[in-house]
């Protein structure tokens, strides 16, 4: 490959990887709100079971088990994330 690119083609090259870095960006803001959301619904719904099922801490942890056998690609949902997802729900409750 040569590395004298025509000046026409160089706009051209620059406008489609300009494209190219704002559709990358538009994608992790995405996922990042879609994780936020996912989080979120997990923490209400240890929350809820925590309140009205008597969950403790214990089944926190198998449910951390349970995602890890089951999703093992996943990152933040072991016990601690899913303690903090709880956690920030909570908070978020008692301030509204």
């Amino acid at each position: 490959m040569s590395n004298k690119i025509s000046e026409n083609n160089r706009k051209i090259f620059s406008d489609l990887l300009l494209q190219i870095r704002q559709t990358r960006q538009k994608a992790f803001v995405r996922v990042n709100t879609a994780l936020i959301d996912l989080y979120w619904s997990v923490g209400r719904t240890i929350s809820k079971k925590v309140r009205k099922e008597t969950w403790g801490k214990g089944v926190v942890k198998e449910l951390a088990v349970y995602i890890l056998e089951n999703v093992p690609e996943t990152k933040g949902l072991q016990r601690c994330g899913l303690l903090s997802a709880y956690q920030i729900n909570l908070q978020q409750l008692h301030s509204s």
